[in-house]
């Protein structure tokens, strides 16, 4: 919605932005990272599926109406307070031993919850090395913080990530593909949560030692796990994902360790690697990302006619019992 609103508030159109309570602040961010701060926004109070034709009416009325003409008639205020200055690379932004750190970066939102190795200028300079492109170089501005992704970043986050400093083309290329416009990664903080499948096809599977084996996508081998890692924590630190704030996943999932695509078992049996299937030539290096739910949704939120709350609850069990018919069908 507020995505949709710059546009038009480009063109010159006042707009106002319906958006459920729970979602002021997601929208407040969007906003700002489409350089639009105080693009106006009507907040519905609670969840409107969950509400009654009448309750609905009423709150519509208390709430929404006076928002709306005042978001169409009111020029807003210019924003005086800026976004807070960012670190430049090089600079060193904290100094303590690895605990010391980890709570730092921690404190900051850096992190996902896990250990990270630091950053260290001598860490990031092994990454770059590995790297044929110039480390300022901007590859584009990712949403919904409209930070630049840069190869200089990807080292940070590589190192961050606990990927080695071979892996760093592997790095480059994954967020090549998250600034594709046709990806379109600015909706991977959405209701239903999707995450990714990175898949890996030609000579850098042993090259760089990835599991292809038994096990594919499980944790424990460095290659298929670090990189994996190196995803998540990027579009957090970078794009600016950051649960409860921008990324709205109602449940989400953890991150997805890569999936080497076993050529040679391919071969055995007469088939092409998948890369070949995408129009590439067999010994190509490929790197394809998949964006997909993580687990099954029954996207139908509360949307019942039922006024007791004992019909509600028959009707969404109506909706779950036939979701499960759906997925014993398709499967």
């Amino acid at each position: 919605m507020v995505r949709a609103s710059a546009v038009v508030e480009k063109a010159g159109i006042p707009t106002v932005s319906l958006v459920g309570d729970g979602f002021v602040s997601t929208g407040q961010l969007a906003a700002a990272g489409l350089g639009m701060p105080n693009l106006p926004l009507s907040a519905y109070p609670g969840h409107v599926n969950l509400h009654s034709p009448e309750e609905r009416e009423r709150n519509i009325a208390t709430f929404v109406v006076d928002q709306v003409v005042k978001g169409l008639t009111v020029q807003p205020s210019e924003s005086e307070a800026g976004a807070p200055p960012e670190p430049q690379p090089r600079d060193i932004v904290f100094r303590g031993d690895l605990d010391e750190v980890n709570a730092f970066f921690d404190e900051n939102e850096w992190s996902e919850g896990l250990p990270v190795v630091p950053p260290t200028l001598d860490r990031v300079e092994r990454f770059l090395k590995y790297s044929v492109r110039p480390a300022g170089e901007v590859m584009e501005g990712l949403l919904p913080d409209q930070r630049e992704a840069t190869v200089w970043n990807v080292a940070v986050n590589g190192v961050m990530s606990g990927c080695r400093p071979e892996y760093m083309p592997v790095l480059v290329a994954l967020v090549e593909a998250m600034c594709d416009p046709q990806f379109g990664q600015e909706h991977l903080g959405c209701t239903p949560g999707p995450e990714v499948l990175i898949t890996i096809n030609g000579p850098i599977i042993k090259d760089l030692g990835f599991n292809c084996e038994q096990g594919a996508l499980r944790v424990g081998f460095q290659a298929n796990t670090s990189i994996g890692r190196f995803w998540r924590l990027y579009l957090r630190n970078v794009a600016g994902f950051l649960p409860h704030k921008s990324d709205k996943a109602t449940f989400g999932g953890t991150w997805r360790v890569v999936l080497a695509e076993n050529e040679d078992a391919v071969a055995r049996i007469g088939w092409e690697p998948m890369s070949v299937d995408q129009g590439f030539k067999a010994g190509d290096n490929v790197i394809t990302v998949t964006s997909c739910p993580s687990t099954d949704s029954v996207a139908s939120v509360g949307d019942s006619e039922a006024t007791d709350p004992l019909g509600r609850a028959r009707d969404i069990l109506d909706r779950l019992a036939a979701r499960l018919v759906d997925l014993n069908v398709y499967t």
